[in-house]
């Protein structure tokens, strides 16, 4: 569409398609996509729509992941941002059965006598 002026603003790059469902977490793809858009000085507010999260996330994932540059100033690094989410995730981590031999014990018991 040729609106007649002189420069026009380039379209947001397309983001990966997401399997079915918007996940809990930040994959990759949405880190570097935060990244490139950065990059282009947009703000947090149309980077979220874009992303189909809420603004607050994306600042959060912004704060959380910048890094200090010598000359003071901060940056956001996608690929690292994931190193440090992966280091983050919770598991997997040993279940509460698996633990306590005394908790596994009785649980088995009784579905043994069911």
């Amino acid at each position: 569409m040729d609106t007649g002026l002189p420069w026009q603003a380039p379209e947001p790059p397309a983001r990966p398609e997401e399997p079915a469902g918007l996940s809990r977490y930040l994959t990759e793809a949405d880190r570097i996509h935060i990244a490139d858009r950065l990059g282009e000085k947009v703000s947090v507010r149309a980077i979220a729509a874009e992303l189909g999260r809420s603004p607050s996330a994306v600042s959060r994932e912004i704060r959380r992941n910048r890094t200090l540059m010598p000359n003071g100033s901060w940056y956001y690094r996608p690929h690292a941002a994931q190193r440090r989410a992966d280091a983050r995730k919770p598991r997997p981590k040993p279940g509460k059965i698996g633990q306590n031999p005394r908790l596994r014990d009785f649980l088995q018991d009784h579905l043994t006598r069911r």
